[in-house]
């Protein structure tokens, strides 16, 4: 669970764990986003079907004086160093990079070819729509009979690996994702 936070607060990370209580995990995130990072949009992708999901967070100064001054750049952050670690991620954003005054996020798959796809609204601009082109591996959607916020589907792949996701509503900043639960394969 990531909560961005505003104004030189501090993002909020925590992992669930075997009992279900909640952990700190904020300094996983630090390196890659320093701790005066202020954030707003938030969510989790798997951009490559690769089983893995990246953070992509939208942020942006308040309040927003000047268009161009007070953009930030869209950040994608990968696992690093066996997953203890989270840096910037490479290639998914353009290298010279994005900026905007961003707020919500939404991941979906758009066209419905497994790859998701990500809105970002923003103040002052347009609604931007990325769409990954690099290669992707296998993929699944689950659409549940009917939408139950917080249902934990999983699935077992044929080596054993168990990939767990959670049916989300209002997953970020005044912004919701698909409800379908996308599970990146890799190569099963």
């Amino acid at each position: 669970l990531f909560v961005t936070n505003s104004r030189n607060e501090p993002s909020a990370a925590y992992v669930q764990g075997a009992s279900d209580a909640f952990a700190s995990v904020r300094e996983r995130f630090d390196p890659a986003l320093g701790t005066g990072f202020a954030g707003w949009g938030a969510t989790w992708v798997d951009f490559a079907n690769a089983g893995t999901p990246a953070l992509l967070l939208a942020a942006g100064a308040i309040p927003v004086t000047n268009l161009s001054d007070n953009a930030e750049a869209v950040r994608v952050l990968a696992p690093v160093k066996g997953a203890t670690t989270f840096g910037n991620a490479k290639g998914v954003i353009a290298a010279k990079g994005m900026r905007l005054n961003g707020r919500g996020v939404a991941a979906a798959d758009v066209a419905n070819d497994g790859r998701m796809d990500v809105a970002i609204n923003t103040i002052g601009g347009k609604l931007v729509l990325l769409h990954p082109s690099g290669p992707g591996g296998h993929w699944l959607d689950v659409q549940l009979s009917r939408f139950a916020p917080g249902a934990v589907v999983t699935v077992v792949l044929p080596d054993g690996r168990r990939l767990a996701r959670s049916v989300q509503a209002g997953s970020s900043y005044l912004s919701s994702g698909d409800q379908r639960v996308h599970f990146g394969l890799c190569a099963a």
